[in-house]
């Protein structure tokens, strides 16, 4: 969820069990764009951005995976606006 200029909530859709998000945050070092809810009970896994790069060092391998697989998951995200914004332009 975000806000319009005017104030009023956006829905950006809704995320499934297993789900990432924060992504934006975690590569970018930029603050959040937008807020979750959950809908009932819910557990989170948090990463600390600057540990986590700290520790990544270390281990080259896993830091290609984890960086390819928040890029992928960005794209995805990204293509799918794009897809809302040319619905909505309908």
């Amino acid at each position: 969820m975000t806000r319009s200029d005017d104030g009023h909530e956006i829905s950006l859709g809704t995320l499934g069990p297993g789900t990432v998000f924060g992504e934006v945050g975690f590569t970018g070092g930029v603050d959040r764009t937008a807020t979750v809810r959950a809908k009932g009970p819910a557990k989170a896994m948090t990463l600390d951005r600057e540990q986590t790069h700290r520790a990544l060092r270390f281990f080259p391998r896993i830091a290609v995976k984890l960086y390819a697989n928040i890029g992928g998951i960005m794209g995805d995200r990204l293509a799918e606006t794009n897809r809302r914004l040319a619905a909505a332009g309908d």
